[in-house]
């Protein structure tokens, strides 16, 4: 089970996150989130705890948690 009240936005990838949602809330603060809560869209209410409305800003950290962890694999 995913941890709900940390911050997870910085946190590596999980293996079902993509651009247009995420496993588990990636919002900084989930209490002012819109769709908190909202029913089949909200990582809190979904029984496989996704998130149908990441955060606006998701795509972009996504592709940058992406980069770093192609980065550290092909150095590590």
């Amino acid at each position: 089970m995913l941890t709900r009240t940390r911050n997870r936005y910085h946190l590596p990838l999980e293996a079902a996150d993509t651009e247009t949602r995420t496993a588990g809330c990636r919002h900084t603060d989930s209490s002012i989130c819109a769709k908190n809560s909202l029913e089949h869209v909200c990582a809190f209410v979904r029984t496989d705890e996704m998130c149908l409305a990441p955060p606006a800003s998701w795509p972009k950290q996504y592709r940058k948690l992406k980069a770093l962890a192609t980065e550290q694999k092909s150095s590590g």
